[in-house]
């Protein structure tokens, strides 16, 4: 099975399909991901403190990991989470996309997305 690590050089200059997970855990270093276009599994990037971006039209099958990527300050145009979406820590993020899509709840949100979006998505407690 390959890692993120093996893509992340194409990932930059095309768009790039996993088949299986992509784990970057505590990657301080990482700040974008580049050019990629859909993961089938889960994608952990819980750690991540330097990242500043995801790619637009991301889609993940499973669930995505933002656990404390605190330089984080916006979600990418059409994303699309097959499952959860864990945002605990991502401070910097203040607000959403108006065509996100999570199948699943969104765990870890601030009280202030929460409250403006909480019409639009389920958000759950852990």
């Amino acid at each position: 099975m390959k890692h993120f690590r093996d893509y992340l050089t194409e990932a930059k200059q095309t768009g790039v399909h996993l088949e299986g997970d992509l784990d970057a855990m505590n990657c301080k270093e990482l700040e974008s991901l580049g050019n990629l276009k859909t993961v089938e599994g889960f994608v952990y990037l819980d750690g991540c403190t330097a990242l500043k971006s995801l790619p637009n039209g991301l889609v993940v099958g499973r669930d995505l990991n933002l656990t404390n990527c605190t330089a984080l300050t916006k979600l990418p145009n059409g994303l699309e989470v097959g499952e959860d979406l864990h945002l605990l820590g991502c401070t910097a993020l203040k607000s959403l996309p108006k065509d996100l899509i999570v199948q699943g709840f969104i765990y870890g949100a601030s009280d202030e997305l929460k409250e403006k979006y909480k019409d639009k998505y389920e958000f759950g407690q852990r």
